[in-house]
Parts: C-alpha cells; structure tokens; sequence
C-alpha cells in the first residue's frame, strides 16, 4: 500500500460558481478512488476505496458558503492490544469562500480556519484541498477496538482481551516497584 502524504493530485470536486444563483441552495455529490496509507500521529490509517463528498452550497452575493461532508472507510491498529480495527470516517465541516480585493481583507480572511480566499472572482471553486482538511480532521487520534479494551500484557505481549496470563502475577511493573516495597513494609 502506498503512502498518502498530501491531497491526491487527481481529486477534483469542481463547482461552477459563476452559475449559482444568490440564495438557492445546491447539492452535489462525488466519489473519488482513496486507497493508500495514511500515517497520522504514530498511526497507520489504511484507507479501503473509494471516499465519497457530499456538499450543500449556496451563493450570498459574492461569497460562496459550502457545507462539506466526507464519508471513507479505513483500518487502524487499536492503540492498547494492536488488533486491526475498521473505521467508518465521516466528518463535517463549513467553509466561506470569499475574494478579497485588498491585503487588509485577506489577512482579516486568513484569520478564520472556515474562511478560504479567493484570488480573482467566483468563476471554477475547486473543494479538493478542503476536502483532504476533512479527511485529515476526520482522524481519530487514538484508536480502539472496544472502550474496555485490555491491552497487551507489559512482559510477554498477550492480549488480555482473550485471557489473563501468568507472569502479570509474579512480576511487577519496575515503575511501580517503591510501591512494592512500601506496601510490604505496611503489611509487616
């Protein structure tokens, strides 16, 4: 499986601004091939198909308003025993789309993360970088098979999901061993 480390270059979710009409809301819907790896914090994400963008824009005057949603499917390793877990992404978002004709409008733009400048006027709006952001946001930054999940044992690297295993009880963990210690010395 490859490594995915930015935007595929062959994603396009292209919308004709220039056509919307002020105040009417449109659908539009794609899917787009998305296999590969994604490495994100530690985690290897393997995407599994195709990812599929569902947006609803609207035109007020001369900015665009785009709610954006991303649906994918990918598999993960559970962060405390490794199993493969599978996730169904989805993720949402809202991005304004507004030209800004002077440098003061574009720095006062850039500040909001939802504000995408536009060089020029609402001709072609290209969605695909905010849609790899929603991908990316979509990430969870720990995985797990299950809330309860056990973890592997410390010294011989069982899943304590299927069962305990003997050394947990004869060894203690050496972060703890001053514990240990004290705690014989109560008993004593």
């Amino acid at each position: 499986m490859s490594i995915i480390e930015e935007k595929p270059k062959d994603w396009s979710f292209v919308v004709h601004s220039a056509q919307l009409e002020n105040g009417k809301l449109y659908n539009f819907d794609w899917r787009a091939l998305f296999e590969g790896t994604i490495i994100y914090d530690g985690i290897d994400f393997e995407f599994l198909g195709d990812i599929e963008v569902f947006a609803e824009i609207q035109r007020d005057r001369n900015q665009i308003i785009a709610d954006v949603r991303i649906s994918a499917r990918c598999k993960a390793p559970c962060s405390r025993c490794l199993e493969t877990v599978v996730l169904d992404l989805e993720q949402n978002f809202r991005y304004f789309y507004t030209p800004c004709d002077s440098k003061e409008e574009k720095i006062a733009a850039e500040a909001d993360d939802h504000v995408v400048v536009l060089e020029g006027d609402l001709g072609l709006l290209d969605l695909g970088d905010q849609v790899w952001e929603c991908v990316i946001m979509a990430l969870p930054e720990k995985v797990l098979c299950k809330e309860e999940c056990k973890g592997l044992c410390p010294y011989c690297g069982k899943n304590l999901n299927y069962g305990r295993c003997d050394c947990f009880k004869n060894q203690v963990d050496p972060r703890l061993s001053p514990l240990s210690r004290l705690w014989k010395e109560i008993e004593e």
